[in-house]
């Protein structure tokens, strides 16, 4: 008789997967009925499966059920394949940081994406709120001004630091009874917030290399923790590589808000915003009606998908 579960963590060719209230250390076999094919693994966390317990210490996972939601990418050094981090949760939250490392709207703009073709309800967390001081006048100004414009798009934007309270309370507002999992570069902070949100966490923080402004990978594999206040969190490993998984280059502005309500207005509907004429996005562009620093991670994404390098 088989019995349904949530996989916590994968560790190689085994998972812990949480059942009625136990957990199971389950083998994965090379083929599972209702994996989907063409995947690095046949199974992720936030999977839900059918178990079957022969022997206490002989747990099987016979079929994966279907996914409602997905974050998905090509799966690094085997680009021919798509590496699925999570499933089955509701929202995302893309962490950055005003400062060490430096603000990177690149790497957010690609994670919103992502989210939203995995049915994923995308957000958005500027953390070391308290670093901000460090920027100069014009980057603070600028990273404001970036913020805001995530608002208008209807983005969830948090700003947080370890070191306030309020913060931590309004994100565990945010969480609270939900299920998300939590993206972004090495060294944000990710896991930082996780024990602050939770002390008992198992989470060992490092601090951010002071030469390279890059993080130390504190988080080593993807895990799905049950928060004591009602909800489950994921953290995953610092991303530095987030190639996207059969993205064709036509669906991109269809993820990009300002532009998708535009679509109909471009002469061509094979439009790509980049050289046509009578573009009806570049003419907002021009008018200021769409920021330029999204139209440029427009551009990076198409450029990425068309063969060029990764670039945030």
């Amino acid at each position: 008789m088989h019995q349904e579960g949530t996989i916590l963590r994968i560790d190689g060719k085994t998972c812990i997967v949480h059942s009625d209230q136990k957990e199971y250390r389950a083998y994965i076999k090379k083929r599972i009925k209702g994996a989907v094919e063409n995947q690095l693994k046949p199974v992720c966390v936030g999977d839900k499966v059918l178990l079957e317990v022969r022997k206490e210490d002989e747990v099987l996972i016979h079929e994966v059920l279907p996914r409602k939601t997905w974050l998905a990418r090509k799966a690094v050094d085997h680009f021919e394949k798509e590496q699925v981090i999570v499933a089955n949760v509701e929202q995302l939250f893309v962490v950055a940081s005003f400062s060490e490392p430096p603000f990177n709207s690149g790497i957010i703009d690609r994670f919103l994406l992502a989210a939203s073709k995995g049915n994923l309800i995308p957000g958005v967390i500027i953390n070391k709120s308290d670093l901000k001081e460090k920027e100069e006048e014009k980057e603070e100004e600028e990273i404001h001004t970036k913020i805001e414009i995530y608002k208008k798009l209807g983005y969830e934007v948090l700003l947080t630091s370890i070191y306030s309270r309020e913060s931590i309370e309004n994100l565990r507002k945010k969480l609270q009874g939900k299920s998300t999992v939590l993206v972004g570069h090495s060294g944000v902070g990710k896991s930082s917030l996780l024990v602050s949100l939770d002390s008992s966490l198992e989470v060992f923080v490092q601090s951010v290399n002071a030469k390279t402004f890059r993080g130390r990978h504190t988080t080593t594999t993807v895990t799905l923790w049950p928060l004591p206040f009602g909800g489950f969190l994921v953290d995953t490993p610092g991303i530095r590589e987030f190639a996207l998984w059969q993205m064709d280059a036509r669906e991109v502005s269809l993820y990009f808000p300002e532009m998708k309500s535009l679509l109909p207005f471009c002469k061509y509907k094979s439009c790509t915003h980049t050289h046509e004429p009578d573009c009806a996005v570049k003419l907002a562009l021009e008018k200021q009606e769409i920021a330029l620093f999204r139209y440029q991670s427009y551009c990076r994404i198409l450029e990425s998908l068309q063969g060029g390098q990764e670039n945030f």
